[in-house]
């Protein structure tokens, strides 16, 4: 069975090269994460440098207009850094301001044993 992983970005906009090992706000948020997930998932952080890398093994052009958007839209930069954690890694995006209905599950349902909606 594969392990399910998980892709969380945190961008800080009053430091967007913070170390995240020493964010105080994203090991507070760690730890809530420990507590909900124990099935063992993987769960990996994204900051802003490491989807700035990501870019750049993508396409260099692109990396550089990353790099010259206004950082005090860390939303903005995030949502340019789910689009590129998908391609590399595949998966869903499922935004906690999105309700789904039903239709989806059931897609979901006939798409993969290996798919698991989590709300």
């Amino acid at each position: 069975m594969n392990k399910l992983q998980r892709h969380y970005i945190f961008i800080d906009p009053n430091n967007i090269n913070d170390n995240l090992k020493d964010n105080l706000i994203l090991n507070e948020i760690k730890k809530i994460h420990i507590n909900h997930y124990t099935n063992n998932e993987i769960i990996t952080y994204w900051s802003y440098n490491d989807i700035v890398n990501l870019l750049f093994k993508y396409d260099v052009e692109l990396c550089k207009l990353f790099k010259c958007l206004n950082y005090n839209y860390p939303a903005f930069l995030a949502d340019i850094g789910r689009y590129i954690i998908l391609f590399y890694y595949g998966g869903i995006y499922h935004d906690l301001k999105c309700i789904s209905n039903k239709k989806i599950i059931n897609y979901l349902d006939t798409t993969s044993n290996n798919i698991t909606f989590i709300a």
